[in-house]
C-alpha cells in the first residue's frame, strides 16, 4: 500500500464484494468493506467508488457498510444507469484563474 501514497490517486475504484475467506477455495475473492477503507486512507485518495457491490447475489457487498467504515474521503456511490463525474478535491480548493 505504501508505493501507491506517492501515485496522488485521486478516485479509487475498488470492488467491496470481497470477503475475507474465498468464496470456493479455488476462487480469490474481491476486496473486502473494512479493506476497501482501509486502502484508501492508506493511499490518501479525495474518494473511492465502491465497485461489483451487487454483481452477485450470492457475494454481495454493501457500499452502506463503506459509508459506515469512514474512510476520511469522500464515497461516491451514483445510481444505476446514471453517469459519475468526479471532481478531485485539488480542484475544488484552487484559486480561480485571474
Amino acid at each position: 500500500m505504501q508505493g501507491l501514497a506517492p501515485l496522488g490517486v485521486r478516485l479509487a475504484l475498488l470492488p467491496i464484494n470481497g470477503r475475507d475467506e474465498p468464496v470456493r477455495p479455488q476462487v480469490s475473492s474481491a476486496t473486502s468493506t473494512p479493506a476497501a477503507a482501509e486502502l484508501t486512507a492508506a493511499i490518501g485518495a479525495d474518494a473511492v467508488f465502491p465497485l461489483h457491490g451487487d454483481m452477485f447475489a450470492s457475494n454481495a457487498g454493501d457500499p452502506g457498510a463503506l459509508l459506515r467504515a469512514a474512510p476520511p474521503c469522500a464515497v461516491a456511490v451514483p445510481a444505476h444507469g446514471r453517469p459519475y463525474v468526479h471532481v478531485p478535491r485539488v480542484y475544488l480548493d484552487a484559486e480561480p484563474p485571474a
